[in-house]
């Protein structure tokens, strides 16, 4: 995907040296909050470098040199101070050089980040732009970076679905394939993803009509179906 050189004005230069400061594993966090409303599975696809997101946000009008806010929610999700200082020095007109300084993989992350507290919108941010609700990003073996709302986060969090943990979704076929070995637990949140997918997918034609509680109900039905007696 081309992008504008940095050259042009302050604001691509302060996004290139923001790219520097982010990693592959960065970008598909970015990604993954972004799905389906900011982006689009097409669209998401082409995404490869920190640029090509930052182009394709610039475009579609949810980034400038005067609106950084999503760029600051996003941030403060990813735990990255050191970013929102760089925005906020910009936007003060006192552009900060940095080293690049890449993060650790994702083999040295944990499985999931925390980012409860940290959507609460500062003075000088526009509350429109909290257009997610995401207090945990899951990173599953099958689906890479999953972002998932509060609502599903209470249910998760209960005894009767972490019991979830302890069952096999395949039952005794690891004695015959030693690596068929995964959970209900797993699997329940990998079809909450796929649901979520799947009904974002027909929210999206506006004649529909489906709305933000029917796109709930699906997640909750698809994260719940092994739940039971």
């Amino acid at each position: 995907m081309a992008h504008p050189r940095s050259e042009i004005c302050p604001f691509k230069t302060l996004l290139h040296e923001l790219s520097k400061q982010l990693t592959a594993d960065d970008i598909e966090d970015m990604k993954a909050l972004l799905r389906d409303r900011q982006l689009a599975r097409a669209d998401e696809e082409k995404i490869k470098t920190p640029m090509d997101l930052f182009y394709h946000l610039e475009v579609n009008g949810d980034i400038s040199g005067n609106n950084m806010d999503l760029l600051k929610k996003l941030f403060r999700i990813m735990k990255r101070p050191s970013l929102i200082e760089m925005l906020n020095e910009f936007r003060e007109g006192k552009p900060k050089k940095t080293k690049s300084k890449r993060r650790k993989s994702s083999k040295e992350k944990t499985d999931t980040v925390d980012t409860q507290n940290m959507l609460q919108p500062s003075s000088d941010e526009n509350p429109e732009v909290l257009w997610y609700e995401v207090p945990k990003i899951i990173q599953d073996p099958i689906h890479g970076t999953v972002a998932l709302d509060p609502v599903y986060m209470e249910i998760i969090d209960t005894p009767e679905f972490q019991r979830l943990r302890e069952i096999k979704q395949l039952g005794t076929v690891n004695f015959v394939y030693p690596g068929a070995v995964h959970t209900r637990f797993e699997h329940s949140i990998g079809t909450c993803h796929l649901a979520l997918r799947m009904v974002r997918h027909f929210k999206s034609q506006e004649s529909l009509g489906i709305t933000r509680e029917e796109e709930l109900c699906v997640g909750l039905g698809a994260l719940c179906h092994n739940l039971g007696k």
